[in-house]
């Protein structure tokens, strides 16, 4: 196994949801099985959280 950044649906880590965010993740021979939550301060949680709602937003702008 080894850590690598890619892309994985968020079910609460650092408060977000239902949202795929580029985070450190465990990655196997099985694909990614589990992330690497790393403290972040207020601002960098801010950033995350404006990123998730910003995705959000597109997706629900092209109704998928």
């Amino acid at each position: 196994d080894t850590t690598l950044t890619v892309s994985t649906m968020l079910n609460g880590e650092y408060g977000i949801d239902d949202v795929c965010l580029s985070l450190v993740n465990i990655v196997g021979n099985k694909g990614a099985h589990g992330k690497v939550l790393l403290p972040l301060n207020a601002k960098e949680i801010e950033a995350l959280h404006n990123s998730a709602n910003a995705l959000k937003s597109v997706i629900n702008a092209i109704e998928l």
